[in-house]
């Protein structure tokens, strides 16, 4: 493939027509069942959005689409677990699997009474599994305003939980 003149669009849904199978299957290994549909539509979302970056200097496009699916993946499993994290650093015992949803309730109820600042720096570390970094870019954030809002929200949440 030439990057001079290459139908990005072009290769791109030859990419998602020959791959559908494959890429279903792999987000499914990556994080579940439940989560893969959602996975594989927010890479090919994104990599039409970046298409432009297609190069044959940086490999084949499925190279790129499957390292794309499998890091936003682990994106998506870093998330998950830093919630489920946060639920377990709040001062009381979990409860059983069957009250698990009321304690996902309590934690968004909480969420929503922290100052809409950090609120958006929770909800994007969090369930959105971006990295610090990442929340200072595309907030025009300082790093260090990122990690301070994330740190006071923490602890407003851990108060307003205890309530």
């Amino acid at each position: 493939m030439e990057t001079e003149g290459m139908d990005r669009e072009r290769v791109l849904r030859d990419a998602y027509v020959r791959l559908r199978g494959a890429f279903q299957r792999a987000a499914q290994r990556i994080v579940g069942d439940a989560d893969a549909e959602d996975l594989v539509q927010e890479v090919m979302l994104e990599s039409w959005r970046k298409r432009e970056r297609l190069s044959e200097n940086r490999g084949s496009v499925d190279s790129w689409l499957f390292t794309m699916l499998r890091s936003r993946g682990i994106d998506r499993l870093r998330a998950r677990a830093r919630w489920v994290a946060l639920g377990a650093k709040m001062p009381r015992s979990l409860p059983e699997s069957s009250e698990r949803p009321l304690l996902d309730l309590e934690l968004h109820r909480a969420l929503e009474r922290v100052p809409a600042p950090a609120r958006r720096v929770l909800r994007l570390y969090y369930l959105e599994g971006m990295s610090e970094r990442e929340i200072s870019a595309l907030a025009s954030l300082p790093i260090g305003t990122v990690k301070s809002r994330k740190h006071g929200g923490l602890r407003q949440m851990r108060k307003l939980y205890s309530e």
